[in-house]
């Protein structure tokens, strides 16, 4: 466990893999403009919606620390995030 004022998400460092292979390394050296800042602000897709309309279907993250990535079933998908371990999942 660690205290999350300890913490600068900004520069975690993330690695992804899908089915074993490394597939995105986000944080300090893979930050995307599409992935923005992990803590980021939910409301900014509302206020885009003011603005123009947003598709049915359409899929809003709230600051992924990295890219989204397509799945299917039977992937396994692990995330190692640095200084704090790794989370894994299976897709049925």
């Amino acid at each position: 466990m660690r205290d999350p004022a300890e913490l600068d998400l900004r520069t975690l460092g993330v690695v992804l893999e899908k089915n074993g292979e490394g597939r995105v390394d986000g944080g300090r050296r893979g930050r995307t403009q599409s992935s923005g800042d992990p803590g980021g602000d939910a409301g900014q897709p509302v206020g885009a919606a003011r603005r123009r309309d947003i598709p049915a279907g359409t899929f809003i993250m709230t600051g992924g620390v990295t890219e989204a990535i397509a799945v299917q079933a039977g992937d396994h998908v692990m995330a190692r995030f640095q200084d704090l371990g790794s989370v894994s999942m299976r897709f049925v």
